[in-house]
């Protein structure tokens, strides 16, 4: 069977499944959500007897597995003995927020009725071995659908180029707590503040009169210098230890103008990384 791509999508419920299978449906994959686990060895090896030819086959995995959710880990070592290599996207979000998305559907959470915080932290602990071994995890917490449209075509651009590693930009602001996924923080609040210019404080880090502001500063390019540094020693190393995934977050206080500046700054440097995949995400930018 002629199988490039073999994705699992996974996450708490109300965090996006559909959205992404949907996406994954328009660039070409056969999705199937609610199938069983363990039907799936059995149904990859029919399709492949019958001559059916998928390229591209996506499933959704969530609680509604019930008892045969703790036998995916099986699942999986046994498509992986078969020399089925798969990926698994999972997608999480704020409590608040998933509350407030059931909250507006007026739908119920598939493990409370009438608590819907109870069913999220319930919903967190089942899935807490599929979230351990996904090969990315996203959160939706900021995220409308086509951003998160976008993140998933991303992942599946990632797939067929010759970029090894994902470059994850996410600017932030510290009043807003700091991003869920992260691998290095960065506080960038002793750059000057455009805030405090009545001229530019309605304009963001994406204005150039903003970025012309910020790095007037000798201290603003010092510190693209020094974070450069960092990865491009760095870079290397994660190669070598097959590192999918790197999160760097820059924040100053509103996510508004300094971390913006030195995000848009940080990327066009790393787009010289030859085996870097560079995204940039301002998380907090339309607060």
């Amino acid at each position: 069977m002629n199988l490039d791509s073999l994705i699992f999508v996974s996450g708490l419920s109300g965090s996006g499944k559909s959205t992404a299978l949907k996406t994954l449906e328009d660039n070409g994959y056969f999705c199937m959500d609610n199938f069983p686990t363990v039907l799936i060895p059995r149904f990859l090896e029919m399709i492949s007897m019958g001559g059916v030819e998928f390229t591209k086959i996506a499933f959704v995995i969530d609680i509604r597995e019930g008892s045969l959710l703790e036998k995916f880990p099986e699942t999986l070592d046994s498509l992986t003995k078969e020399g089925f290599k798969s990926e698994i996207i999972f997608l999480e979000c704020e409590e608040s927020v998933i509350i407030n998305r059931y909250q507006d559907t007026r739908r119920i959470h598939p493990l409370s009725r009438s608590d819907i915080l109870k069913g999220i932290r319930e919903e967190k602990v089942l899935l807490k071995n599929i979230r351990d071994i996904a090969t990315r995890i996203i959160d939706t917490t900021n995220m409308n659908v086509h951003m998160l449209r976008s993140e998933i075509e991303r992942f599946i651009a990632h797939r067929t180029s010759d970029k090894r590693i994902d470059v994850n930009i996410i600017s932030f602001g510290f009043k807003y707590g700091i991003p869920l996924q992260t691998d290095f923080v960065f506080d960038v609040r002793f750059l000057p503040n455009p805030f405090f210019v009545p001229d530019l404080k309605n304009l963001n880090g994406l204005h150039e009169e903003i970025q012309k502001y910020v790095m007037s500063s000798p201290v603003s390019n010092q510190l693209l210098d020094r974070i450069y540094d960092i990865f491009n020693t760095m870079f290397p190393l994660y190669l070598s230890e097959k590192r999918a995934i790197l999160n760097i977050s820059i924040g100053c206080t509103g996510g508004k103008h300094r971390s913006v500046v030195i995000a848009e700054k940080l990327k066009e440097r790393l787009q010289g990384l030859r085996e870097a995949m560079i995204n940039i995400y301002h998380r907090d930018i339309n607060r």
